[in-house]
């Protein structure tokens, strides 16, 4: 039975050339689904049939959980920028910020954010769910292309992994763009963690 490849690279959405190892791409099709794990260059790979319009979600979890690269700096630019007093001017401080997912940066997102630097939880959503996506947020190419710091967090509640029709022909470019949550100046770092270790559903 013929079949097609749908490929693609998962990296950081704050610094070109940068690949996630051992993030998790969830894909479903025609009732099923199948996961695959990023490697050291933040590839993955299916083979689909190309007959049923597939969905794609990118999803990471790792062992020391949300406090890697959240500190009190964090929640400093944070607050200057919930003040008014220096804004967060690109799009990944936008969606790191918004540890909760309620597509907007204020005090609910602080008040998360120390109950992890304290110790209180390892994640920033306690709900079975989302233990998988409460970590990290993964957005598509188009929110990359088009997102600015006027509209980043707006475009947030659009980014539903990736939607195909059945597939015509080996799709080589589905990729995606992660940010960690929490890290709103941008230091996290993959060798200040021990292992990636692969999410799980």
């Amino acid at each position: 039975k013929r079949s097609l490849q749908v490929a693609g690279t998962v990296q950081r959405l704050d610094c070109e050339d940068c690949p996630i190892e051992g993030a998790s791409v969830i894909l479903k099709q025609n009732g099923k689904e199948y996961v695959q794990y990023t490697d050291a260059h933040g590839k993955y790979a299916f083979d689909v049939d190309p007959g049923f319009p597939i969905e794609l979600e990118a999803i990471m979890e790792w062992e020391e959980g949300a406090v890697e690269a959240v500190d009190v700096s964090d929640i400093v630019s944070m607050r200057k920028h919930i003040l008014g007093r220096e804004r967060l001017r690109h799009a990944h401080q936008l969606v790191a910020s918004d540890v909760n997912g309620d597509q907007s940066v204020d005090v609910l997102d602080i008040v998360a954010m120390r109950k992890v630097i304290l110790g209180k939880t390892s994640r920033f959503s306690e709900k079975s769910a989302e233990k998988g996506r409460s970590l990290w947020r993964f957005v598509s190419e188009a929110f990359k292309a088009e997102a600015s710091e006027i509209n980043a967090l707006g475009r947030l509640s659009e980014e539903k992994g990736l939607q195909m029709a059945a597939p015509q022909a080996n799709v080589i470019e589905a990729d995606f763009y992660g940010v960690k949550l929490g890290d709103a100046n941008g230091d996290w770092s993959p060798e200040k963690i021990k292992s990636p270790r692969p999410g799980r559903r």
